[in-house]
């Protein structure tokens, strides 16, 4: 073989060398790309896939929010009954304390006074009764008010206690007010049927509030308006309204009276005075003279 022919084949096995370089280059590049393309695809679908999942998981948030909006809803709601509800059980709870203090305030009686029959004789000159009385006022406790004690001489066995009697409004009663929670009494004076009203005896002094309403040894400001001027008070609305008063009269009570027996005279919150027989008069000293 020639030199030429040498280098002819050596040129010929290099071309073949650089085109299997080119074609293996070639391939491994469209491999690649191949590969690479196919990659892309792949993370494109879980793309897809995630971005599905992601809108599946915020409709799912969005539906639980409605429905704890909802839930909240209704809670507030529950709540707000509740808390009406509970209003209005302690709106009936005080109603019921105050109706059930006014119910017991008009059931209870105040015992005011005792009047005792001392004894009784007969007078022949008008052919009637003299009756010896004792007269007392009594406290809450049913102790007798100091310097109260007063005996008189009735013409009669009907004795007869002639009151002013002062009515508060019912809301008074029922919310227990302090100086309107119950009825007021003065006693104006105490005679026999043989007698007439203006000629008997003077019991409480006219206006100055009875003692045993006293809790001090002045009258309240309230008691002092009503008994003041008692029957201005009786006459005027306006006045009765601003005091909270729905009633202010007279009333003239009695009872026939036994020798050496005692009586009750008691009071209502409501204003009603009664006169009683106690079991037994309570031992006392006839009067002299």
């Amino acid at each position: 073989m020639s030199a030429i022919e040498s280098i002819a084949t050596i040129n010929s096995l290099i071309r073949t060398l650089l085109v299997l370089a080119v074609v293996g280059g070639a391939s491994m590049i469209g491999w690649e790309t191949y590969q690479s393309m196919h990659e892309s695809k792949g993370q494109q679908q879980e793309l897809r896939e995630a971005r599905t999942r992601l809108k599946d998981t915020n409709e799912q948030l969005d539906s639980t929010q409605k429905e704890l909006e909802s839930v909240q809803a209704n809670l507030n709601v529950r709540t707000a009954e509740i808390s009406k509800l509970h209003d209005q059980l302690r709106e009936q709870e005080l109603r019921y304390r105050r109706l059930d203090t006014a119910m017991r305030l008009l059931k209870v009686d105040r015992r005011a006074a005792r009047l005792t029959v001392l004894k009784q004789d007969q007078d022949t000159e008008s052919d009637s009764v003299i009756s010896e009385i004792e007269f007392v006022e009594i406290d809450d406790r049913g102790e007798e008010v100091a310097e109260t004690k007063r005996q008189f001489s009735i013409q009669g066995d009907l004795v007869y206690i002639d009151s002013w009697i002062v009515k508060f409004e019912d809301k008074y009663v029922e919310q227990s007010d302090l100086h309107r929670s119950t009825s007021l009494v003065l006693f104006k004076r105490i005679f026999g049927e043989k007698q007439k009203p203006i000629d008997g005896f003077v019991l409480d002094q006219e206006g100055v509030a009875p003692r045993v309403y006293r809790r001090d040894e002045k009258s309240n400001d309230l008691e002092s308006k009503v008994f003041g001027d008692f029957w201005d008070v009786a006459n005027d609305s306006e006045k009765q309204n601003a005091l909270g008063i729905r009633a202010a009269h007279g009333t003239a009570d009695y009872i026939k009276v036994e020798a050496e027996k005692s009586y009750r005279v008691e009071i209502r919150a409501s204003g009603d005075v009664t006169i009683v027989p106690e079991p037994a008069a309570p031992p006392t000293n006839a009067p002299t003279g």
